[in-house]
């Protein structure tokens, strides 16, 4: 698979799910996915999946529950898979990239922030020493 489909779109692929006819009982599983803690939650979330040469748009949607707290807002958790949609979409195209230049003044601890900050957001970054 392309570099690009993984980094830009978080294309999914494993060898198991080898057939679409897959996609519903291989998806059931993922409760662990969902967001979830006290006070949020997430309802669905959608996954680009790759199967042989074709992609699919796979929305797998949770049964939120909710227990009250103490103190503070209530904690959501998911009680299991409610539905797995999909329908097949095609393949995504490379985002088109633009170049922005930046000048910064940084003491060194900043700048340990900042390469920190486009490192775990995968910037493309060209640096260079002056």
């Amino acid at each position: 698979m392309e570099e690009y489909l993984r980094k830009d779109f978080d294309v999914y692929e494993n060898e198991s799910l080898d057939n679409v006819d897959k996609i519903e009982d291989y998806f059931k599983d993922w409760w662990h996915e969902f967001d979830c803690g006290q006070g949020y939650y997430d309802e669905s979330i959608t996954k680009t999946v790759k199967i042989g040469d074709k992609f699919y748009e796979v929305v797998i949607t949770a049964e939120i529950e909710s227990s009250k707290q103490d103190r503070g807002d209530r904690l959501y958790y998911v009680e299991g898979i409610e539905s797995v949609t999909y329908k097949e979409i095609p393949k995504p195209l490379p985002k088109q990239a633009e170049t922005f230049t930046y000048t910064f003044y940084l003491n060194k601890d900043k700048r340990l922030r900042l390469d920190e900050f486009i490192k775990d957001n995968a910037f493309d970054l060209v640096t260079s020493e002056d």
